[in-house]
């Protein structure tokens, strides 16, 4: 029997891939969103930035390539 906190790791991955998969965003567009920028009545996601991460103490938030807004209804 799976423990509960493989399962829970394994749900929230899950989750990840499903939410990257049915949007079309990129992963640092991903990482960088907010909940300020999730409009669920709305159904949209606004993605203004996007995470680069390099090391621990190097990364940024830049624009993304394209400023967009992602239907998720």
């Amino acid at each position: 029997m799976l423990s509960q906190k493989y399962r829970l790791k394994s749900i929230s991955g899950k989750l990840v891939y499903e939410m990257l998969f049915y949007t079309g965003l990129r992963m640092g567009e991903m990482e960088a969103l907010t909940w300020e920028k999730i409009d669920l009545r709305s159904q949209q996601i606004a993605v203004e930035k996007t995470l680069i991460y390099k090391t621990k103490d190097d990364w940024h938030l830049p624009t993304p390539k394209t400023e967009h807004i992602v239907q998720i209804g």
